[in-house]
């Protein structure tokens, strides 16, 4: 790179580098100047200072042999002495002579933010008056909140040694954000007193001279100190850095300040002062890191000086109980220092003071409390080894401990109300009715029966005075007057919180600015009950009600609002959201409601809610493993079912029968076996043959039937002892996995429900055309229809594709079952009269009739894969949700997931649920005060019987009254 560009954002990175480098490449000539080139100098300015003078003047020889070795050059040179750059006027050359930028001729420098006064070596505040308006600089001007913010930006103190002033701007400027103003907005009369006084601190602290060099004679010092000073206001916190040099006889020699720091406090956070006391202290020992880090002085002792009690009995003896937030700054202390480092001073001593507060300033000069602390005229011993008293320790340790209780407010208009802990409108309502109750117990009129009562009446004060209290209150419950004030001090503190700069500008009489939100609706305070109201064109002679002709303004967002729509919603039996517009426009004013209503009604009704969720098909899963196991034996692995009641004859009576359906989920073949009963054993004896017939089974699947569940647990034990025997003959034996798809998951083993509707059209079939004699057969005849429409179910192709080698077979279940695939017919005579043809034969021909239809359906049905094509969100344990059962679905339950279990494809396929039943428990008066806690209940089901709700346990919570789980 030959050139740069000027104003790059890259170009002081990259100039910084190229001088680093040059610097590298150079050590030979000088290593200390080639250190003090890459450490001292700060962007553009290189400032060193040394005791030796012949040191410096080699010192600036090297740098400048160093710089031009890689075309740069040092200009600007400046110095307290002249001599020192005697060295550098001798050896000149030719075009340095030439360079009239070499070497400064001003008197006073501007460096990093201050000014460098070269003659009595001080350095003097360095403020940009010249950007700012004269009338705001004069303090005639009210300044905006961006041209605060702009004036203390302007002001670069690096150092921080005029942080007594910049922390009082901070407080203006945190005053302008706890008020709410907008950037365009000017100031109150009150903060422009403040800012004025600090344009007059300003001026004053231009003529303050700080000495540049710490001392002359800091290699005399037998001991040099760092000393950290750190206090905590309620708006700010401030850390100051001091040097202090102390002789042989252990006498001051020398103190100065090194660096400050301040930072305001966050508005919305609640801290205690011991809290805030502790942060500074952790702040303290980042500033110790930064100076020791910074400074080639070797400091031997480093001490941490605090005015707070509870703060150094932390550190001395650990905190007791802490919260994460002491936790966390305590251990940031106690790994960085030590006890021995930490000392406890007088409030008066602390410099650190005048960095936190506004009335809290030095003298403008030199020798003030801020740059020469009075702490270090008074011996050391009176100071290191100050301890608190004990009073002042308790006292302070209390303040964190106890909690800090918000004050009372008596007046109901003020918004005492925390509108987060109650869950409804009718809550809000209850209690603003209880404190109004109150309120009225302690007015006048109360006051004046009590003495009226002591005066007149026979009867005891205190009875007397319980039946006069009934009698007001009742009247007020009797004109409905209790529950309008209560509405209207709720709407006066929805208000406040909300439109506080419109009611306070109102209340002055001024306009409201035209950025203002409410501008448009033209608002108005009412005398009569304080509250913020909208002007409408209908005229008050008409006689219409006072809230439809100046509807009450309410904001959106707010919780309270977002109740009150609700409670109008519920009013409404939850119909639909133009209903409940149409009623909140009859009294209010709120702003976009029709999207809000919509929104808050779909979002925080739980009764909508679970009426309109709608459970999501997941994604068609990929084929499991046991579906494609080549060169296994046929019913290796196999789904059961139960198809029926069918009724057949026996004697003069008629009974129930049923057939185990077993289908190979490989080989697409199928078993069926008849069921004399629905109990453990019948199905045990079933699956008992046909495992006799087709072999034992690897893995059986199944629904959740009882009889299923039954002989699961029997064949455990009976495989328990088998291999028992077994394995004392030295025969291994393979137990059998029973796995079980949820309950109400029928496509889950759609294999066998495929054969199921099959067999149930066959029968049915069957069933509308057979003679009536043959309506109800016997177990033989029910015996042979069965085996028959086996044959038929495993003669049935499985691709249309033809075998290889043979054109006319194509590949069925009886292929792997038999090695042949034919079904020969034992009879083909359609003409013969069925009334003239024997039971078997009249079955076979009619089963024969329904060949074709049956093999034309099943290829249609299986030939393209038309639903569940869409991926959905996987639902995740914790998530809340609705039980689809066959029933309304306003009463769907709700549930919470515990356990899911997911396919191949990541979709979500099982669900453990967690179901429990609340129920109320009621007082006498029938209203609702507690909820019993039933035990929960789990079960499975699949996720295609769950809706999602999308919300959490807390939203739940939150609206506990209207959800039942």
């Amino acid at each position: 790179m030959n050139v740069l560009i000027f104003g790059a954002v890259c170009a002081p990175t990259i100039s910084q580098y190229v001088k680093n480098q040059i610097a590298e490449e150079h050590k030979n000539i000088n290593l200390n100047a080639a250190e003090s080139l890459i450490k001292d100098p700060y962007v553009d300015d290189y400032i060193i200072s040394f005791n030796d003078l012949q040191y410096g003047q080699n010192l600036i020889r090297d740098v400048r042999a160093i710089l031009q070795k890689g075309g740069m050059n040092l200009v600007k040179l400046k110095g307290n002495n002249d001599s020192i750059l005697a060295e550098v006027r001798k050896n000149l050359t030719e075009k340095d002579k030439k360079n009239e930028k070499l070497f400064s001729t001003e008197k006073v420098e501007k460096i990093l933010g201050y000014f460098l006064d070269f003659e009595d070596d001080s350095i003097t505040l360095n403020f940009p008056d010249e950007k700012f308006d004269t009338t705001l600089m004069n303090g005639e001007k009210n300044p905006t909140k961006k041209e605060i913010l702009k004036f203390l930006m302007s002001h670069f103190d690096p150092l921080g040694l005029f942080t007594f002033l910049t922390s009082k701007i901070k407080l203006i400027y945190r005053w302008t954000c706890k008020e709410k103003l907008e950037w365009k907005d000017v100031i109150g009369n009150q903060l422009m007193t403040y800012w004025q006084q600090c344009l007059k601190w300003l001026k004053e602290c231009k003529n303050i001279k700080i000495p540049r060099c710490y001392a002359l004679n800091i290699t005399e010092a037998k001991k040099t100190q760092l000393i950290i000073f750190g206090d905590a206001g309620k708006e700010m916190l401030c850390t100051v850095g001091y040097i202090r040099l102390v002789d042989k006889n252990n006498m001051q020699i020398k103190t100065s300040l090194i660096a400050a720091k301040s930072y305001a406090v966050p508005i919305k956070q609640k801290r205690s002062i011991p809290e805030l006391e502790l942060d500074v202290a952790a702040k303290a020992v980042q500033l110790n890191r930064i100076i020791t880090s910074s400074h080639s002085i070797k400091f031997d002792e480093h001490i941490y000086a605090t005015d707070n009690a509870c703060v150094f009995h932390w550190i001395t003896n650990g905190p007791q109980k802490p919260s994460q937030y002491v936790k966390n700054r305590f251990n940031k202390i106690s790994t960085e220092t030590k006890i021995s480092e930490w000392i406890w001073i007088p409030t008066e001593w602390q410099p650190a003071d005048f960095g936190t507060k506004f009335d809290s300033l030095p003298q403008m000069k030199y020798e003030n409390n801020w740059f020469v602390p009075p702490i270090f005229s008074l011996p050391e011993e009176n100071w290191v080894q100050l301890k608190p008293p004990c009073d002042i320790v308790q006292k302070s340790l209390n303040v964190y401990l106890e909690k800090e209780v918000q004050p009372k407010i008596n007046d109901c208009q003020a918004g005492y109300l925390n509108f987060k802990r109650y869950s409804s409108w009718d809550k809000y309502i209850q209690v603003t009715q209880l404190a109004l109750k109150w309120k009225y117990l302690a007015s006048k009129k109360v006051r004046r029966l009590r003495e009226e009562i002591k005066k007149t009446s026979d009867v005891t004060p205190k009875e007397a005075l319980k039946i006069q209290i009934n009698e007001y209150l009742s009247n007020i419950h009797k004109t409905d007057f209790l529950y309008e004030e209560a509405e209207h001090a709720i709407f006066r503190a929805i208000q406040r919180q909300c439109f506080e700069k419109e009611i306070c500008t109102l209340k002055n009489g001024d306009k409201l600015p035209k950025s203002s939100k409410l501008m448009k609706i033209c608002p108005y305070l009412d005398k009569d009950d304080g509250l913020l109201r909208s002007k409408t064109r209908i005229p008050i002679s008409l006689g219409f009600n006072k809230d439809k002709i100046s509807p009450i303004i309410l904001p959106k967002n707010h919780l309270a609002t977002v109740r009150l729509i609700l409670k109008y919603h519920e009013n409404n039996k939850h119909v639909h959201e133009k209903t409940v517009i149409a009623n909140l426009l009859q009294r209010f004013y709120i702003p976009n409601i029709r999207w809000t209503v919509k929104k808050i009604i779909r979002e925080n009704c739980m009764r909508c809610k679970r009426s309109l969720a709608k459970p999501d098909q997941p994604q068609m899963g990929d084929l499991p493993s046991y579906r494609l196991a080549m060169h296994q034996p046929p019913f290796s692995f196999i789904c059961i079912d139960v198809c029926g009641p069918f009724e057949v004859k026996r004697n003069r009576g008629h009974e129930k029968r049923w057939i185990l359906v077993s289908t190979c989920l490989t080989t697409r073949a199928v078993h069926m076996e008849i069921l004399h009963s629905m109990n453990t054993e019948s199905c045990l004896k079933a699956l008992q043959n046909t495992i006799c017939l087709r072999g034992a089974p690897c893995r059986i699947i199944s629904d959740c039937g009882s009889n299923f569940i039954g002989c699961n647990n029997l064949l455990k034990e009976a495989q328990d002892k088998w291999n028992l025997e077994l394995l004392q003959k030295g025969v291994i034996t393979k137990k059998i996995i029973w796995e079980f798809n949820p309950a109400k998951a029928s496509h889950m083993s759609g294999s066998v429900e495929r054969m199921i509707g099959l067999i149930k059209q066959v029968l049915k079939n069957l069933h509308n055309t057979l003679s009536t004699k043959m309506l109800f057969p016997d177990d033989e005849t029910l015996r042979n229809i069965i085996c028959e429409v086996i044959g038929m179910l495993n003669n049935r192709p499985l691709s249309m594709e033809y075998m290889e080698g043979d054109e006319h077979t194509l590949l069925t279940p009886n292929h792997f079952l038999m090695l042949r695939g034919n079904f020969q017919s034992t009879s083909s005579d359609d003409h013969v009269n069925s009334c003239q043809l024997k039971n078997w034969l009249e079955v076979k021909k009619l089963i024969n009739s329904l060949w074709d239809h049956f093999h034309k359906a099943y290829i249609n049905e299986i030939k393209y894969k038309d639903k569940w094509l869409d991926f959905t969100t996987p639902l995740k344990v914790g998530d809340i949700v609705v039980v689809a059962d066959p029933t309304i679905s306003s009463l769907w339950r709700l549930a919470t997931i515990v356990k899911a279990e997911q396919g191949s494809n990541n979709q979500v396929r099982k669900l453990t649920l967690r179901l429990g039943k609340r129920s109320v428990i009621k007082n006498n008066k029938g209203i609702k005060n507690a909820y019993k806690e039933e035990k929960f209940t789990e079960i499975t089901r699949p996720a295609t019987q769950v809706a999602p709700l999308n919300l959490s346990s807390k939203a739940i919570a939150n609206n506990l009254e209207n959800i039942e789980i």
